[in-house]
């Protein structure tokens, strides 16, 4: 059976006639009758009473009638949706993430949802956290993901992964220094800084207050634009830095710096998707948000690494 036959079925009961069903359907007489043979032949039964010029359906083909409409009104509503989903991702999302989002955790997302949905446009561009928030909420972008939030009516925070803070330096300093330090000696240390608006740099001060301590009672050495950058000098053993663990795994697995602690100070947050509260989601973007939110922490480290 097939829709074909179903078709051509429904076609000769309406018509109530061979030659004007074969003729609305743009089909020979004779084809028309080999697919209601057939479909009578599948379902072995008799559909059609012919002995006489009228056409009349016996008792089953009533209820295959009845059932071949419904089969065929859903499939037209199946198509209909396919084309609807079809164009549906064929739209585009524009993101704005902070640094570690976007550099280590967003393309390999986006890869993974363009397999799904080819035709989606995803574009992602990169910004630091507060900056990120506040294209967010003027509509430059459609949502973003940043490592801290801050109070907004206009914005909405939804929780993404964690990411955990970790304190690197060079081997050279590890072996000379050692890797585990009182929480007082962060003050001469020679410290690599994120710059202003800096995700990582703000959840480090807010941790830093808990101690009774600020970014002012550091022994800062460099101020620079991006975790690569802070990780590079760190290695250059140019002083210790703060970084996420998603930034430096790759560095730590190869053996290139170390991690060193500070008795009593862990350093974790959460990644953040914002979005504009009052800004309609399309979509194409809800499919997006409910896939990227899909993945848990643990997860999402077992595959990007």
């Amino acid at each position: 059976m097939n829709i074909i036959q179903l078709k051509s079925f429904i076609e000769i009961v309406d018509c109530n006639s061979f030659s004007k069903a074969a003729k609305k359907l743009r089909i020979s007489q004779p084809a028309l009758s080999m697919q209601l043979q057939a479909l009578e032949e599948e379902l072995d039964t008799k559909l059609l009473d012919r002995t006489t010029k009228t056409i009349r359906l016996t008792k089953t083909g009533k209820e295959t009638y009845k059932y071949a409409k419904k089969i065929i009104s859903n499939h037209k509503n199946l198509l209909k949706a396919i084309r609807i989903e079809e164009e549906i991702l064929k739209g585009k999302v524009n993101i704005c993430c902070s640094t570690i989002p976007g550099e280590q955790v967003l393309p390999f997302l986006i890869g993974r949802f363009k397999n799904l949905y080819p035709q989606a446009d995803i574009k992602l561009f990169i910004s630091d956290s507060l900056k990120v928030i506040d294209a967010v909420k003027d509509g430059i972008y459609d949502i973003g993901v940043v490592g801290v939030k801050i109070e907004n009516e206009d914005i909405e925070f939804k929780e993404f992964i964690d990411d955990d803070l970790i304190f690197i330096a060079s081997n050279e300093f590890v072996e000379q220094s050692g890797n585990i330090f009182k929480l007082n000696d962060i003050k001469n240390i020679p410290f690599i800084l994120r710059e202003e608006g800096s995700g990582t740099k703000l959840t480090f001060e807010r941790e830093l207050k808990k101690h009774r301590l600020s970014i002012g009672d550091l022994n800062i050495a460099l101020i620079l634009g991006s975790s690569q950058a802070v990780i590079n000098a760190a290695q250059a053993n140019l002083g210790i830095t703060i970084v996420s663990k998603f930034a430096a795994r790759r560095a730590l697995q190869c053996e290139e710096i170390s991690e060193i602690k500070f008795k009593n100070l862990e350093v974790k947050r959460k990644l953040f998707l914002v979005r504009n509260k009052k800004i309609e989601i399309t979509p194409l973007l809800n499919k997006f948000i409910n896939f990227i939110l899909s993945h848990t922490t643990s997860k999402l480290i077992d595959k990007l690494y």
